[in-house]
């Protein structure tokens, strides 16, 4: 991802059909806004390297969009959107993940 700069678009406060906000965990906010600043820093190309966030392509409904472990039960749900020179990503989702 050389020569090529990443952005980070999160959702709105009231995303979708929510009328009041999503609270998430202190500790999962926190572990978003370091994932969000990792790839500010280093491009999502080389942030899906790290093992820890177990970074993968998501099927059905959902290919295009990505999934990052945030922690065991809260994923993260993100799109790049490349356009030339600049990598948007765009962060659709936080959700609390089923097994």
């Amino acid at each position: 991802m050389s020569n090529r700069e990443s952005h980070i678009a999160a959702p709105a406060p009231f995303p979708g059909p929510f009328s009041r906000p999503l609270f998430l965990p202190r500790h999962i906010i926190l572990k978003l806004v370091s994932w969000v600043e990792d790839v500010g820093e280093r491009g999502v190309l080389e942030v899906r390297k790290a093992v820890g966030y177990h970074d993968e392509p998501l099927k059905g409904k959902r290919v295009g969009q990505r999934s990052i472990r945030l922690i065991k039960k809260y994923r993260a749900i993100y799109e790049v959107v490349d356009s030339q020179k600049i990598v948007f990503v765009k962060v659709v989702e936080v959700n609390k993940h089923e097994y």
